[in-house]
């Protein structure tokens, strides 16, 4: 994997290589354009859809079955088409459970703009869901693909994310104080959180935790 993965500065094939490696771990993927219509979506993330009534077809925007949850959805997937760049938008919530199916996790993230490309085809926002009772690991590997961090960065934000201080964190690597400042302040940039409790929280509430 490269050291500063990005689904914007990938090619699509590269992209479900990502996808599949997601979902080895049960974690489905659905990458829309920037007209909030799906580009492509992972064999897991179908699945997990499919078994609670949304509509997900190429094309199309992603729907969910009741008005409440599809408000909500809609209401963030706008808010991350209208990210800035330098300010990704990153927003975690849980759709309650439906008959037989268990609660969703979703996370919804904007992707960094990047006008070479064609806006049609471009991608714009990332989604990436599993079901709530899949326990998944706070792996270093799956914080860089949802946050586009580096290997560095990401072992220095699994650390944090489990509770170590910024100090400890910077022992355990073995590197200096200045260098977890750097660290963090980049991590900061990329997840959009502004304090570090706030990315603890981010981190925790997220795919990457739960």
């Amino acid at each position: 994997m490269t050291s500063t993965t990005s689904w914007v500065r990938l090619t699509e094939a590269e992209r479900a290589v990502l996808a599949s490696t997601l979902d080895h771990l049960g974690v489905g993927t659905v990458i829309l354009n920037e007209a909030g219509q799906i580009l492509t979506s992972s064999d897991t993330a179908r699945a997990l859809l499919a078994a609670r009534h949304w509509a997900i077809t190429s094309g199309n925007p992603l729907v969910a079955p009741d008005r409440a949850t599809d408000e909500d959805l809609q209401k963030q997937i706008q808010s991350a088409l209208m990210a800035q760049p330098g300010n990704p938008v990153i927003h975690c919530m849980t759709v309650a459970a439906v008959r037989e199916s268990s609660p969703l996790r979703l996370l919804v993230k904007s992707i960094p703009r990047n006008t070479a490309l064609d806006t049609q085809r471009r991608a714009a926002v990332a989604l990436f869901l599993r079901d709530a009772l899949h326990c998944l690991a706070p792996r270093a590997e799956v914080l860089q693909m949802l946050f586009a961090l580096t290997p560095a960065e990401a072992c220095f934000a699994r650390l944090i994310a489990a509770g170590a201080s910024m100090e400890r964190a910077g022992r355990q690597l073995g590197i200096t104080r200045n260098t977890c400042k750097s660290r963090l302040r980049s991590i900061f940039i990329k997840t959009g959180a502004t304090r570090q409790a706030a990315l603890v929280g981010l981190l925790r509430d997220s795919l990457v935790w739960l």
